[in-house]
């Protein structure tokens, strides 16, 4: 299926007025994802992955440094009243668990002694996926709400991660969904599929596989039987475009 370019359509109105949350270029740290975490906002960077942060409702109470596991690749999801963080650690794909303070609770856990490509997390009723690219696969692990791993590391898909590659999950209430992307043949090609946290529940889908230049950069849970996938796109310059999906992945 082609990308269409939609036109930007204004926002009408805000519900509340604007909070300050940081002040100062050197204190602000970078955010562009919200997710809800037992009444507080997790804040993250999901281009640059640096860390979370933590604020309250009303902006305030807003933590420090932003929290890592290492000085690498860093990405938080909330899984509902605690926090998932991945991390790529030099060869490895680390997991810790966080409480709404920011408090670590568990971990570091070693998630694959492999090297990720693409990784990502989704998080859901005190559980995690961590997703990412090793080889031709792309490969999960999921986390569950006692902290211990639910299973082994699996693949999701196989032969589908060839040279760059970028991937989102979400939960979806029981289990999680994947999409990806990944430059295969000359072509960007994006797939969708659902997970367990143990086991693929569903084959890979072809969404979308054209020469124009795109990624799925977030995929988002809009009810039982419908996800948004949020693309950049170089329409020739790139400009975000949204795709719904069925549970299947049909457009």
């Amino acid at each position: 299926m082609p990308l269409v370019e939609e036109p930007d359509t204004a926002c009408e109105e805000t519900a509340a007025q604007p909070a300050l949350i940081y002040s100062g270029a050197g204190v602000a740290p970078s955010m562009d994802r919200l997710e809800p975490v037992s009444g507080r906002w997790l804040g993250y960077d999901s281009g640059y992955s640096t860390g979370f942060v933590l604020f309250d409702a009303d902006g305030t109470n807003a933590s420090g440094e932003p929290i890592t596991l290492t000085n690498s690749y860093n990405l938080a999801a909330s899984e509902g009243t605690s926090i998932g963080l991945a991390a790529d650690d030099a060869g490895q794909v680390l997991f810790a668990r966080y409480d709404a303070s920011g408090a670590p609770v568990l971990g570091p856990l070693v998630v694959a002694n492999e090297e990720p490509e693409g990784l990502a997390i989704a998080g859901g009723s005190g559980e995690s996926l961590v997703v990412w690219g090793a080889g031709t696969s792309l490969r999960a692990r999921g986390v569950d709400a006692a902290g211990a791993f639910a299973g082994e590391a699996f693949d999701v898909a196989q032969d589908v991660v060839d040279g760059p590659f970028l991937a989102s999950a979400a939960f979806a209430d029981p289990g999680f969904a994947v999409a990806w992307t990944s430059l295969l043949g000359g072509d960007y090609v994006t797939f969708f599929a659902t997970t367990t946290t143990t086991a693929a529940s569903s084959s890979a889908v072809t969404i979308v596989s054209t020469p124009t230049p795109h990624w799925v950069v977030k995929i988002v849970r809009l009810s039982d039987f419908a996800y948004a996938l949020l693309f950049d796109v170089q329409l020739p310059t790139t400009r975000p475009v949204v795709l719904v999906v069925d549970d299947e992945g049909a457009p």
